[in-house]
């Protein structure tokens, strides 16, 4: 199942970041990534194929390389392709700073929602953008808020749905779905602290996933934190392995 995962939701989340940072996915030949703006999205290495041999001398030349032109700060692993050598030689050199577990489930037999005054709504016009993004900036973001002018460059994309959801006329939860052959990958899924526990964030994603079956997909990936794995349990996802984040920064 990991093979699915690697294929499906890593190569799609940057194929989407690609597209919404309106550049190209860069190919190195030791590593893929998205180089953007910083206000869009950290540069992160996917995908790494890194000589164990020549492992530290390569990640500070990395390190150069964000310092002085942009390049990728962070390196992300695949639980389908990165190899267990390479990650122990990354986990050496003490880069790691955090993970996210890849999941996955088909879109057979999907439940039904289970908070009924919650509205979910596609995001469609700039103006409906504003209040999504503060959703998601002050839910999930934290300090590293992300610039409008990236989700402006989606809006209009039929294979991408950005989905607010709200209270009483309130926007209180974010989610986003990604459809990319034939799997919708499901993204930035949070809900503001107070409305947390309610059932929320389990119909943020699994409206996603309706959506992504309605258009025809028949699996459905994503990338989960701890404090979300429960809900995504239960929703039927089951792990595939782990995402590993590194910090090139932290190199010697």
């Amino acid at each position: 199942m990991a093979s699915i995962y690697s294929q499906d939701n890593i190569e799609s989340l940057y194929e989407l970041l690609a597209r919404a940072a309106g550049t190209k996915i860069f190919n190195a030949k030791d590593y893929d990534a998205v180089i953007t703006e910083p206000s869009f999205w950290p540069n992160m290495i996917y995908n790494p194929r890194f000589d164990r041999k020549n492992l530290r001398t390569r990640i500070h030349s990395l390190k150069i390389g964000s310092q002085t032109s942009n390049g990728p700060n962070y390196i992300m692993s695949d639980p389908g392709k990165t190899s267990q050598e390479l990650l122990s030689g990354l986990k050496d050199l003490n880069l790691k700073i955090g993970h996210w577990t890849a999941m996955h489930r088909t879109l057979q037999d999907l439940p039904e929602y289970t908070q009924p005054t919650l509205k979910i709504a596609e995001v469609k016009v700039k103006s409906e953008l504003v209040h999504w993004l503060h959703v998601l900036n002050e839910a999930l973001m934290k300090e590293s808020k992300v610039d409008a002018s990236m989700f402006e460059n989606i809006l209009s994309n039929e294979n991408i749905q950005i989905l607010v959801g709200t209270l009483d006329g309130e926007p209180v939860a974010t989610s986003m779905s990604f459809i990319h052959n034939g799997t919708c990958g499901i993204y930035l899924v949070a809900t503001l602290e107070p409305f947390r526990g309610l059932g929320i964030g389990r119909d943020m994603t699994l409206r996603a996933m309706k959506i992504g079956k309605e258009l025809g997909c028949s699996q459905a990936t994503l990338q989960s934190t701890n404090m979300g794995l429960s809900v995504y349990r239960n929703l039927g996802f089951e792990d595939c392995g782990e995402i590993e984040v590194f910090d090139v920064s932290k190199s010697s």
